[in-house]
């Protein structure tokens, strides 16, 4: 979730810039980001308004963008952001707190095969992730081992008719 927001959430995101600043694009597709919700999670970036002859191009700037981020990484100031942001939604109880958990997160992982009490250990998971953070370049050995180096992966191109 964090590599996804790092790349994609605002208009300092380097996927905005070079997608929706640039005017390929007129905004990102509903679809777009992480999913971590089915047995096997998929990482989305789509785009809406995009000119046919353009989807060539979008696919290499996308290319190039991650290749710019495995080779020059995010600031830690961002990081920082995104996992205070990330640590303040899973800890906020509102009106439907119970529900949300039971909806998306939980059912999901128990469906799956995983542990869903692992889920409400966000303490624990942040931690970890800081740490693995410490050992070295873990965000972008992420990026280029399961987004760049990927073999699943396509583009798919919706027209109206």
């Amino acid at each position: 979730i964090t590599i996804s927001r790092l790349l994609l959430d605002g208009p300092n995101s380097p996927l905005y810039k070079a997608l929706i600043d640039t005017n390929i694009g007129n905004s990102y597709a509903p679809s777009t980001g992480y999913n971590p919700y089915n047995r096997e999670a998929d990482f989305v970036i789509g785009l809406s308004g995009i000119k046919e002859d353009d989807a060539p191009k979008v696919e290499k700037i996308i290319t190039e963008v991650l290749e710019k981020s495995v080779n020059e990484g995010f600031s830690k100031e961002r990081i920082e952001s995104i996992l205070h942001q990330y640590e303040l939604s899973q800890k906020s109880v509102t009106t439907n707190f119970g529900m949300q958990l039971a909806s998306m997160n939980l059912v999901s992982r128990w469906l799956h095969g995983g542990d869903p009490v692992d889920l409400l250990r966000v303490n624990e998971m942040i931690e970890r992730f800081r740490k693995d953070l410490e050992s070295g370049p873990f965000l972008q050995e992420k990026i280029r081992h399961y987004l760049l180096d990927n073999p699943h992966k396509f583009t798919l191109l919706m027209t109206c008719l």
